[in-house]
């Protein structure tokens, strides 16, 4: 294949200028009046109910000191006075009781099984 690249290049004969001419119809905007009526409805405010509630209260064994004093006093003196001290629980879980709360009868008696 052979290419002859011999001569001369030039840009003549192309235009250097252009003119365009564009023709646009004639628009026209226009805005009718707008006329708006606002009607305000009463407001009203539906009753709401909100229900709160402890479903389910957690496991668990609460033990609260228990001091009482009960007594007779004259003048500032005590005359007669009767002391009860101890432990209260709260329980909340299924009672099992511990070993070392068994009342009456033998041990055998409350064991499982």
């Amino acid at each position: 294949m052979d290419v002859d690249l011999a001569g001369t290049i030039g840009v003549a004969g192309i235009p250097d200028s252009f003119d365009i001419n564009l023709r646009l119809p004639k628009i026209s905007l226009g805005v009718d009046p707008v006329q708006a009526t606002l009607t305000l409805q009463p407001l009203t405010v539906n009753p709401v109910s909100i229900d709160l509630a402890i479903s389910k209260m957690p496991d668990m064994r609460t033990h609260v000191p228990a001091d009482f004093t009960v007594g007779l006093q004259v003048l500032g003196m005590e005359l007669l006075s009767l002391r009860l001290c101890g432990e209260a629980q709260l329980i909340t879980e299924p009672y099992l009781p511990n070993p070392c709360e068994h009342c009456g009868g033998s041990r055998d008696m409350h064991k499982e099984g």
